[in-house]
């Protein structure tokens, strides 16, 4: 499997348990820069990787 890692910060994404890497079409979340990302792989390749959405913080 290719090793997943945020396209804005570089940070290592780790894939919940219920999720299987190897054909995988759906959304992850990049906690560190609180990116909603958009993930395909097929016979663990990515296919397509691109952000959808920044998450709004409020302190």
């Amino acid at each position: 499997m290719d090793k997943i890692s945020c396209i804005v910060c570089k940070k290592p994404i780790k894939f919940p348990s219920y999720i299987d890497p190897d054909d995988y079409d759906g959304h992850l979340f990049c906690h560190e820069f609180n990116l909603l990302l958009y993930i395909k792989m097929k016979s663990s390749k990515v296919k397509k990787y691109k952000v959808v959405e920044k998450q709004k913080i409020n302190v």
